[in-house]
């Protein structure tokens, strides 16, 4: 895991920043005290070599903690990264975002995973650290409503039609710079579901009237995945569905992408495995709904009943190796 560690001491404190990787990348964000003169603050910051320094290095670190407790004592120690059972320790020249990302060994998934899609994501969520876009900060973030809560296995909903999450796409014109045809885009999801029945993991809606039909859905029917696209130019929605994913009783953990070149849905992925579609449906001739909620569906039954690990958003149609890179960092 990516790590980033601070220690100084002022005014008999110690504050230890800790940075802690997306899958095997970016931080997640929570606070814990460790006695009445620590305390403990997670920040969202990979290390990065745009001012890249020597790194010292620790071998023989199986415990994460051994990482956390040498960084601290070492005044320069400002970035912790950790592979393996060896420690890479930065200074504080190294900061940087997770897309800048060159430091880590060639076998790790974050940097060959940040090279690819740096100039592919739009949208990328880990909800396990907290409900901001990792890609840019401040544009396109998050925000629970109703019982939704997070913890560190990701955003939780009860599946009723109050709960979800709202995207703040007034922030940017996501579906009108990103997802209009005749733009390529793929949606991704990483979901366990409570139960064993159609789940939403997106919606857009019409921003006006939220009670409007005119909504587009992202997500699975027990054991087949589906998309309803209203990204059409011509304003015509289309719904499809894959082949069956799943057999079985809900827990089920799903990894889900749905990649579509111009107006046309071009497969789905599950768990990692390329999914033809079927069953194209025409409907419709309306605007295109620009705003967009996570774990969302008008009708309460089908709303999520479980919790959403990472959402995220292409602006491109990424390709198996990309869906599985992006499963692999959520994991």
């Amino acid at each position: 895991q990516h790590t980033r560690c601070l220690a100084q001491s002022r005014r008999s404190e110690m504050w230890l920043f800790l940075l802690l990787s997306l899958g095997v990348c970016c931080s997640t964000v929570a606070t814990a005290s460790m006695s009445s003169k620590s305390s403990f603050s997670k920040l969202d910051i990979c290390p990065a070599t745009d001012k890249l320094a020597e790194l010292a290095k620790l071998q023989g670190a199986q415990d994460p903690r051994t990482c956390f407790v040498e960084c601290a004592i070492e005044p320069t120690c400002f970035v912790l990264y950790r592979s393996g059972g060896t420690c890479y320790f930065g200074t504080a020249e190294q900061r940087g975002s997770l897309f800048t990302l060159t430091v880590s060994p060639n076998s790790d998934p974050c940097e060959s995973f940040a090279k690819s899609a740096r100039s592919k994501l739009v949208v990328l969520f880990d909800f396990r650290q907290g409900y901001t876009n990792l890609v840019s900060p401040g544009t396109f973030d998050a925000a629970p409503h109703g019982g939704v809560t997070r913890d560190s296995l990701g955003a939780h909903f009860a599946g009723t039609a109050a709960d979800y999450i709202e995207v703040d796409t007034r922030s940017g014109s996501l579906a009108a710079d990103y997802l209009d045809h005749p733009n390529n885009f793929t949606f991704y999801a990483m979901v366990v579901r409570e139960t064993y029945y159609q789940a939403s993991y997106h919606c857009f809606y019409d921003c006006v009237n939220a009670a409007s039909s005119k909504m587009a859905y992202f997500g699975d029917r027990g054991e087949k995945a589906w998309v309803q696209h209203q990204f059409l130019s011509a304003g015509t929605a289309e719904t499809r569905q894959s082949a069956k994913i799943a057999t079985g009783s809900a827990p089920l953990a799903i990894s889900l992408g749905a990649v579509f070149n111009g107006k046309t849905l071009s497969n789905f992925h599950f768990n990692g495995t390329y999914l033809a579609t079927k069953d194209a449906m025409n409907w419709g001739t309306y605007d295109t709904p620009k705003c967009l909620r996570l774990g969302f569906n008008k009708d309460a039954s089908a709303g999520l009943k479980g919790r959403i690990i990472c959402y995220a958003i292409a602006k491109a149609a990424l390709s198996t190796a990309e869906l599985k890179q992006l499963e692999q960092i959520c994991s």
